[in-house]
């Protein structure tokens, strides 16, 4: 492994919907992206710590992704993919209702977002309907979502994109820098801290 060629990025979010702060590690070498989180968060007035890691390919495609919940009980869920859109658990079953996902979208954090949006490196005007793992935290459950991503506009510093859940309805509008890592998702996530290094 070249370690001149690792770059790592250490990023936070604060939560504007409710309490919160998360803190992302972000490492890429010449094999994988990995990416390491915790999230310390309130729900319904109960302290809730997420951890959770994804690893991708250097296409951003996810290959395995393990979320865990600590909400007074402890809770996991850890999946696999072939790239493709194929999905087996950590014992090697099948996941039939996730054929066809490629990316993930973790209800909790906006870094799932940087994954189509490196993924697809849409140009300004560009659209693209993609399938996701939608992993609802809070209920702890997870199922495919149809969604759509639209390049609205770019610049150097970065982008703005539009999202959209084809299947709830729900659409927002986003701020991502040059590396497709969320500025400002308004009205739930603003980054507050962001810095990227090579080893």
């Amino acid at each position: 492994m070249n370690e001149e060629s690792k770059i790592t990025v250490d990023v936070m979010w604060k939560r504007l919907n409710e309490s919160g702060l998360e803190h992302l590690f972000l490492l890429k070498d010449d094999e994988c992206i990995t990416a390491n989180s915790v999230i310390l968060t309130m729900r319904e007035d109960k302290p809730i710590r997420i951890l959770y890691n994804i690893y991708c390919n250097l296409d951003w495609k996810v290959r395995k992704f393990d979320v865990q919940i600590f909400d007074g009980k402890h809770r996991n869920i850890v999946l696999q993919s072939d790239g493709s859109g194929n999905w087996t658990t950590d014992t090697g079953k099948l996941v039939k209702s996730l054929e066809g996902c490629i990316d993930i979208d973790i209800s909790a954090t906006p870094f799932t977002n940087t994954i189509p949006v490196r993924r697809l490196s849409l140009k300004s005007g560009e659209s693209r309907e993609i399938k996701v793992v939608y992993i609802d935290i809070y209920n702890f459950n997870l199922r495919p979502v149809n969604q759509r991503y639209t390049c609205v506009e770019s610049n150097l510093n970065g982008c703005k994109y539009r999202y959209e859940n084809l299947n709830s309805g729900f659409t927002a509008e986003f701020y991502v820098d040059k590396d497709g890592l969320v500025i400002d998702y308004p009205n739930l996530f603003k980054r507050v801290y962001n810095t990227g290094r090579k080893k």
